[in-house]
């Protein structure tokens, strides 16, 4: 559904209750480090032309509020994209991160 957003990929019908529960993404185009240990994974800013903001630390998510997590595929063209949903720590609501990358 994201990736069709920002077409990446063909947009696919998507169901409108899903769509009503999931709402809009909210895109924000940053260069970042993704670092995953079996205790977090952080999302550090790593833009240098940001020197303000370089190695800040942008979100953590511990693994335990991490429910899935998974990288895309070559049939869909997104296998540079890796993505994971994680719960916030009050357990209230869950947010799908996904991020595209360079080698």
């Amino acid at each position: 559904m994201i990736a069709g957003t920002l077409g990446i990929i063909e947009v696919r019908e998507t169901n409108p209750i899903i769509k009503k529960i999931v709402g809009d993404p909210e895109v924000a185009n940053y260069k970042i480090d993704l670092s995953i240990s079996t205790k977090a994974l952080n999302i550090i800013y790593a833009d240098p032309k940001d020197k303000e903001r370089l190695n800040r630390l942008i979100a953590r998510h511990s693994i335990e509020l991490v429910s899935f997590a998974a990288q895309g595929s070559e049939e869909t063209n997104t296998s540079d994209m890796f993505g994971y949903i994680a719960k916030k720590r009050n357990g209230t609501d869950r947010r799908c991160h996904i991020f595209r990358f360079k080698d």
